[in-house]
């Protein structure tokens, strides 16, 4: 059964969100963007079912068991985090920190 995964952030992360839909044992099942309309075009060129616009959208979906963070670097660690504590796998696309003490 594939892992159902979300992807956050579509400027950077359009171009994962293509290769985990065409990835054998993934199944995109929703994109993420504060962006409407950059959502839109991509969930219509993907064939995404779901979208959200936010990562707190995304972490209430039962049916999503996975998330590619590709947000804005300085909240890495804090979505990361979000996502591990809703019990979300999280594939984080650059450093989860950017300072030693986080």
């Amino acid at each position: 059964m594939p892992l159902r995964i979300a992807v956050i952030g579509l400027g950077f992360g359009r171009t994962f969100a293509r290769m985990l839909k065409d990835h054998p044992e993934c199944q995109l099942h929703c994109i993420a963007d504060l962006n409407e309309s950059l959502r839109s075009e991509t969930a219509r060129d993907l064939e995404v079912p779901s979208t959200a616009a936010t990562l707190d959208e995304v972490l209430a979906m039962r049916e999503v068991e996975a998330v590619a963070l590709f947000t804005h670097a300085p909240r890495h660690a804090e979505h990361s985090i979000a996502a591990l504590k809703a019990g979300k796998h999280v594939l984080c696309a650059v450093p989860a920190a950017i300072t030693l003490a986080e």
